[in-house]
C-alpha cells in the first residue's frame, strides 16, 4: 500500500500521535506479536522526529518557476524603465534564463554593422576564452549556435557539442571550456528582422525541453 504523504498544513498533535501509535502497538499485542520493551522512549523519539519534519516542511521554500520567472522579468522592466545603460538591461534578461535553467551560462550577441559577424554583448558567465572564439565570429551554418541560427532565421538546439556538425569551427574551444550542449533562439525587433540571438551553454549533453524553448523565446523577445 502506498504511504500517505503528512499534511502540510496542519501539524499533528504530539499527543494524538502517540495515541495513534499506541493503538497500533496495542493491535500488535492482540494479535500475540509483542511490544518493544522501550515503547514510551520510543513514541518520544518518532513524534520528535515528525515534529521536526513539519518544521521544516513549513519553513520550506515555496518559490516556484513562474514566480522566479516574473521576478525576473520585472527586474529587466526595471533596468529599462529607468533609463540603465544597456549592459545592465541585457544582463538582467541572461540572469532571468541563467537562474531558471539548469548549469547554464547565458549570452546575447548582436549583428555588427553590415550583419555579418557578432557581436558579443553580454555573456557575463561564459569563460573568457569561449567569449572571444564567439566574438566577432562570421554569420555561417558552422561557427556555432548562435550563428548558425541567425543564419537559418530559426532556432538551433545541439544536444551534443562534439559531435554537431553547427561547431564545426568552434568545436575545439568549446570542449575545453567545458560545454557539452548549446541552444540559441533569434532576437527579433519589432519589424521581425534578426537582429541577433541569445544563447545557452550548458556542461551537460542534452535537448531543452519545452519550457526551456519558450522561457528563452521570451528572453530574446525581451532582447528585441
Amino acid at each position: 500500500m502506498a504511504r500517505r504523504a503528512p499534511n502540510p498544513e496542519r501539524a499533528i498533535p504530539r499527543t494524538a500521535l502517540n495515541s495513534r501509535l499506541r493503538a497500533q502497538l496495542d493491535e500488535v499485542v492482540a494479535n500475540g506479536d509483542g511490544v518493544p520493551p522501550t515503547l514510551d522512549a520510543f513514541l518520544e523519539r518518532i513524534s520528535g522526529h515528525y515534529d521536526a519534519l513539519d518544521a521544516a516542511t513549513r519553513s520550506a521554500p515555496t518559490t516556484s518557476r513562474a514566480q522566479v520567472i516574473a521576478s525576473g522579468e520585472r527586474a529587466v522592466l526595471e533596468r529599462v524603465a529607468a533609463n540603465a545603460p544597456l549592459h545592465e538591461a541585457l544582463e538582467a534578461i541572461v540572469d532571468l534564463v541563467e537562474s531558471v535553467t539548469t548549469d547554464a551560462m547565458g549570452s546575447i550577441s548582436v549583428l555588427a554593422a553590415g550583419a555579418q559577424r557578432f557581436e558579443l554583448l553580454c555573456a557575463p558567465r561564459v569563460p573568457p576564452v569561449l567569449c572571444a572564439a564567439l566574438d566577432n565570429a562570421v554569420i555561417a551554418i558552422r561557427n556555432g549556435s548562435c550563428a548558425a541560427c541567425v543564419y537559418l532565421g530559426r532556432p538551433v538546439l545541439v544536444a551534443d557539442v562534439g559531435s554537431d556538425p553547427h561547431w564545426l569551427s568552434r568545436r575545439d574551444v568549446a570542449v575545453a571550456s567545458g560545454v557539452r550542449s548549446a541552444w540559441s533562439v533569434p532576437i527579433r525587433i519589432g519589424s521581425g528582422r534578426i537582429a541577433g540571438a541569445l544563447g545557452l551553454y550548458r556542461m551537460q549533453s542534452g535537448l531543452p525541453g519545452r519550457a526551456d524553448i519558450e522561457l528563452m523565446s521570451d528572453a530574446a523577445r525581451l532582447a528585441g
